[in-house]
């Protein structure tokens, strides 16, 4: 089974994240760190908030992107409590940048400008006001939990 799973893992995942987001999370101070998994690559902060790109590997050969905003340094507490909450989430429903979770990659030119759009459209209105207010993205968690 481990063999056929990785035939799905996106094995330029992690080095298109690093180029294209590595850069602006560097310089919010954040740092990076692969997914125990190898499917998604965290960027954290010395608080212990935390971003996680990430894509599902069922989908396999034209993935979606995931992003999940977190704090605690990990997705669960020991008491199995999400400690984190996907994006989506917190983008209204109506807004355009609602089904950015459904937008589609199958190749490292595909994936560089879905990140891209990501950084552009999504990263600064709806992610950083929640890294920059630890109480409402705790809000946020309670909401989702």
């Amino acid at each position: 089974m481990t063999g056929q799973w990785n035939e799905l893992l996106c094995q330029y995942f992690k080095t298109i994240v690093l180029k294209v987001l590595g850069p602006y999370f560097n310089r919010l101070g954040f740092y990076e760190k692969m997914s125990e998994d190898d499917t998604g690559v965290f960027f954290f902060t010395s608080e212990g908030l935390f971003v996680e790109l990430s894509y599902d590997p069922e989908l396999s050969p034209a993935y979606t992107p995931s992003v999940i905003i977190g704090m605690g340094g990990r997705k669960f507490d020991d008491a199995g409590q999400s400690q984190c909450v996907p994006l989506w989430f917190v983008i209204p429903e109506k807004a355009i940048e609602r089904p950015y979770s459904s937008w589609r990659f199958a190749s490292e030119k595909q994936l560089e400008e879905t990140l891209m759009k990501i950084q552009s459209e999504i990263l600064d209105k709806y992610a950083m006001p929640l890294l920059r207010n630890e109480n409402l993205l705790k809000e946020k968690i309670n909401l989702f939990r």
